[in-house]
C-alpha cells in the first residue's frame, strides 16, 4: 500500500513485517511508504503506519521488536515515549526498514 501521492517533496520507504508482526498487519508482508522529506525519519514513519495497523502495533515495535534500516540493526532507546521513539533515525529515498520479531528461546 502507498500513503500520499509522490511529489518531488518525498520519498519512498519500504518496510517488511515477519513473524507476529504479521499478525497486525492482516499477514501483509510489505509496505511502501510516502514521506515528506522535511520530517523522514524512523518515528515519522511509525506515524503512518498507526492508521494503517493501530496504536498497539506501533507500541509493539517499540518494546519487542528489532528493526533493521537498510540492512543494519538499529539500537534505539526504548525507554523514551512512542512520540520522541526513532526520531534521530533519518530516512532517506528507498530505504528498506526491517521489523524483526522478538527472539525466543527454547
Amino acid at each position: 500500500m502507498t500513503l500520499n501521492m509522490t511529489s518531488s517533496n518525498s520519498i519512498s520507504v519500504t518496510v517488511e513485517y515477519f513473524g507476529p508482526a504479521k499478525q497486525y498487519t492482516n499477514d501483509k508482508s510489505q509496505d511502501n511508504i510516502q514521506l515528506d522529506t522535511d520530517s523522514a525519519n524512523l518515528n515519522q514513519l511509525l506515524i503512518q503506519l498507526t492508521p494503517l495497523y493501530n496504536s498497539d502495533f506501533v507500541e509493539y515495535i517499540k518494546k519487542s521488536c528489532g528493526l533493521a534500516l537498510n540492512g543494519e540493526y538499529q539500537t534505539l532507546d526504548r525507554t523514551i515515549s512512542v512520540e520522541e521513539f526513532g526520531k534521530e533515525v533519518v530516512l532517506t529515498d528507498g530505504s528498506e526498514l526491517v521489523i524483526v520479531p522478538p527472539v525466543s528461546g527454547g
